[in-house]
């Protein structure tokens, strides 16, 4: 998580990996429950030795996971698996990411 200056709460942290489409709809003040929320794990694998590298997480709507197809992981191990996750997922990651407190802001509990 990165820091950013949110015009609402001020220096935060910053959620990278959740879809343009998401962050769209919770800048506009819309809710979500976890239940209508999916998440893709992508675990990196170093290519020679095998050993995990880091693990992410992508949140979506889990309308757009079902619309593209997506798997629930992924393991990127060489570089045609890392252009395979962007041929999936570019067109819907690009653009998003939302402050970490609008996110928790806009989770129903």
């Amino acid at each position: 998580m990165g820091l950013i200056v949110c015009s609402k709460h001020g220096e935060t942290g910053f959620m990278p990996f959740v879809s343009k489409e998401l962050s769209d709809e919770m800048l506009k003040g819309k809710r979500f429950s976890s239940s209508h929320l999916a998440q893709v794990e992508v675990v990196l694998i170093d290519e020679e030795d095998g050993e995990v590298m880091h693990t992410m997480y992508y949140l979506m709507t889990k309308d757009c996971f079902f619309r593209i197809n997506a798997k629930s992981r992924y393991e990127i191990r060489t570089d045609d698996d890392e252009k395979n996750l962007d041929s999936i997922f570019d067109p819907v990651m690009k653009g998003g990411g939302i402050c970490g407190e609008c996110f928790r802001d806009c989770i129903i509990k």
